[in-house]
């Protein structure tokens, strides 16, 4: 554990995420519950402890108060200090976890935390101290169930969607023709993860996309989710079988209020029955009764999400740098690494980075 400087009204000190106290992470997730716009899974200690079973050099910045602890700064080291998020290679959604009355500043922040920058993908752009940072703002597409899902259903109608009444008719042509539809919201059955994983994998290669199953980092990271169960936090593995067949799957995590939609597959086989689709609607119909008024589907543009999205939260793609001598020098680090990634080699670049770093 280390002390840094002040941010703001708070000082700073950094600690193993492995090792921090029953006590710490009861007040991280105290105040990650106290903003509604921290909702996400991915701001909950579970999700970072889970990533520091799995990699050793999980940092948390403790930002402190007098004695008490006021916010939270998940993140990893890389060459030349630059910090990244925890899993930014898989996480969907990046913050400091911190109470809403806190001062702080983001220069003073790093500098505590030893970091000479950070680099985010996916920074909430509503976190106001990062706002000189911003780089690309893009949408992620939410489906807002505070009303229930029969108002949501009711709103996407009216608004002249008609993605939720075709689903539903494919579903019971699925039925009919493949068998009797059965909703699983939490299986906690490795073979239905292993299911996901093994289709969702000859996708990726079949369609020339980034497999991030291909990782070991990643396929540990969501075996050890599986097995979390806790108020605030769990591991979601989500299944729709048609008859015995399980014919659409996904792979999530929850937080109290918000499901995220993290790695949903499709029998292929059967895509004219949409049955990703049905798996989804399943989700959100269920999701109230869980207590989750809100289902995050990610960022991106694809046609179903515009669909069925009724609210939004924007992320963005952000560089932060510390005032230091090593700041100036790790800028021509990023630089040389962004300008790699645009050249010939990217693809390359980019695969050795993820079995290196797998984070």
């Amino acid at each position: 554990m280390t002390t840094g400087r002040g941010a703001g009204d708070v000082r700073v000190r950094v600690v193993d995420a492995a090792a921090m106290s029953p006590a710490l992470v009861a007040a991280w997730a105290r105040v990650q519950e106290s903003d509604p716009e921290l909702a996400s899974p991915f701001l909950r200690p579970e999700f970072t402890l889970a990533v520091a079973a799995i990699r050793s050099d999980v940092r948390v910045g403790v930002l402190e108060r007098g004695d008490a602890p006021v916010g939270f700064f998940p993140f990893v080291r890389r060459f030349g200090a630059v910090g990244a998020p925890v899993a930014s290679s898989v996480s969907d959604c990046q913050a400091v976890v911190i109470a809403g009355d806190v001062a702080w500043a983001t220069r003073d922040l790093l500098a505590g935390c030893g970091l000479s920058g950070m680099e985010f993908n996916h920074l909430l752009a509503s976190q106001a101290a990062w706002a000189g940072c911003h780089g690309r703002v893009a949408a992620s597409p939410l489906i807002d169930l505070r009303l229930g899902y029969e108002a949501y259903r009711r709103e996407r109608r009216e608004a002249g969607s008609e993605q939720i009444r075709k689903a539903e008719g494919l579903a019971r042509k699925l039925e009919r023709e493949v068998g009797p539809i059965r909703f699983d919201p939490c299986s906690t059955d490795p073979a239905d993860l292993a299911w996901l994983v093994e289709r969702k994998r000859a996708q990726c290669e079949a369609k020339g996309r980034t497999d991030a199953m291909s990782t070991p980092f990643v396929r540990r990271l969501l075996d050890r989710l599986l097995a979390v169960r806790e108020p605030g936090f769990a591991g979601m593995l989500s299944c729709l079988r048609a008859g015995d067949r399980v014919v659409a799957a996904h792979m999530g995590m929850r937080s109290r209020t918000r499901w995220h939609y993290w790695f949903p597959c499709y029998d292929e086989s059967l895509a004219k029955y949409s049955p990703g689709i049905t798996l989804l609607l399943r989700m959100a119909e269920c999701a109230p009764s869980m207590g989750i008024d809100s289902i995050d589907m990610g960022k991106g543009d694809a046609a179903y999400k515009q669909r069925l999205m009724n609210a939004s939260v924007s992320v963005c793609e952000a560089t932060a740098w510390a005032d230091s001598p090593m700041a100036s020098m790790a800028r021509w680090i990023v630089a040389g690494r962004h300008s790699l990634r645009r050249s010939p080699l990217s693809g390359a670049a980019r695969t050795l980075q993820r079995w290196l770093s797998a984070a």
